[in-house]
């Protein structure tokens, strides 16, 4: 059979219950989980599913897995399903790794026949040859993973479902947990990815499905889905009522009064690809001449700086700032690894040395794996580290 997943005005709905008198509870409000989803996914197609916490991700998994059924429209699926949920999922906590394993592989259609085929493969892929025999109510959540995501990778799935699950995991069983998946992503069966970590989706998933408050956003390329997310995650920080960092003047009359991106062309951009050009342009204000000052912009990451550029290191000579003017710092190939990043910005007096003025935490933005880019750790690190290779 052909896998293929198909959705027709798909929606989810829960009713809510909360609190009344003391011995009973009454019926609140009915939530939509999901609502009007329509969706195609062809075998061969990698997709990842993003969005914050409550968009619908985990449900239209379970939908799509059989767990739960659709309240209104149509949902098609061809083909074996094996999903990663949650940890724990599908299992018996009185029985032992063992006897969940063949208990999976029923659920799933198999006979045990074909489960003991891959019984060996399934036990050394999770490494729990010493405790296979125990009841997994004793596992602790690593073991709990190492034993799930073994049994949903290896029964055969011709569609795999994964939601975000590889955080209880160590470093290297999260590594062989994703370079399984690339391998399984690129050969040719249908594969799904919930994740918060974007450069796992980056690699993982050609295609993404941005969900918000149970409804589609965006379906298409995954960069482009990924760069609308954050550029709408920014948004809603906003009208929470998070002030954005203020220029912080220290001495002299000089003002940082904006900052961006921009691609070769003068475009704005919300994220950067790797190994592209890219401009930074930063607004000011000098109501007095500034003469000849040192202008700084450092990159951050995972809390900490990873690097900087600023006119004196780079030889420049910048021209006296007078009045509003602009700044602009050319990069002619960004080796950012794919990651998040944050800029502070530094103007300071060119003889003295002294900060004129400060504005840290003054852009955010994302750079994008390049195609066929494959993390060896599962992690990204901060800079790609060009190179000649020679093998003897």
């Amino acid at each position: 059979m052909t896998a293929f997943i198909r959705a027709e005005g798909m929606g989810k709905r829960y009713g809510l219950v909360r609190a009344g008198d003391p011995g009973w509870r009454k019926r609140g409000t009915e939530l939509w989980a999901l609502r009007d989803i329509d969706l195609v996914v062809r075998e061969g197609e990698t997709v990842g599913v993003i969005g914050p916490n409550g968009a619908g991700k985990s449900t239209l998994f379970k939908l799509i897995s059989r767990v739960t059924r659709p309240t209104r429209g149509r949902l098609e699926v061809g083909g074996r399903v094996s999903a990663l949920i949650e940890l724990g999922a599908g299992f018996h906590p009185e029985l032992s790794g063992r006897e969940n394993i063949f208990l999976c592989g029923s659920i799933l259609g198999m006979t045990k026949k074909e489960i003991a085929a891959r019984f060996d493969e399934i036990v050394a892929f999770s490494e729990l040859d010493d405790f296979i025999e125990a009841p997994v109510k004793r596992y602790s959540s690593g073991m709990y993973l190492r034993l799930g995501f073994s049994v949903a990778a290896h029964l055969s799935p011709d569609i795999l479902l994964m939601d975000e699950v590889l955080s209880v995991g160590d470093l290297a069983f999260q590594a062989k947990c994703i370079d399984w998946m690339y391998s399984f992503a690129n050969a040719g069966r249908i594969f799904f990815l919930a994740s918060h970590q974007m450069h796992h989706v980056e690699r993982l998933c050609r295609r993404a499905v941005y969900l918000d408050k149970g409804r589609v956003i965006f379906d298409g390329p995954v960069e482009r889905a990924i760069s609308l997310y954050l550029g709408d995650l920014g948004a809603k920080e906003n009208r929470r009522g998070r002030r954005a960092p203020e220029p912080r003047l220290q001495a002299g009359p000089l003002a940082i009064t904006s900052i961006s991106i921009l691609d070769e062309a003068g475009e704005p951009l919300e994220a950067v690809a790797a190994d592209a050009p890219l401009r930074i342009r930063i607004g000011y204000d000098a109501p007095l001449p500034v003469p000849r000052p040192k202008v700084e912009i450092a990159f951050n990451g995972g809390g900490r700086r990873v690097g900087q550029a600023n006119t004196a290191g780079g030889g420049a000579m910048s021209a006296t700032l007078a009045g509003k003017g602009l700044i602009e710092f050319h990069w002619p190939r960004c080796l950012l690894a794919p990651n998040h990043y944050t800029l502070d910005v530094y103007i300071s007096d060119g003889r003295t040395m002294a900060d004129l003025c400060v504005w840290k935490g003054c852009l955010g933005f994302r750079v994008l794996a390049p195609p066929g880019f494959r993390l060896g750790s599962g992690e990204p690190g901060f800079f790609r580290i060009p190179g000649d290779w020679t093998f003897g």
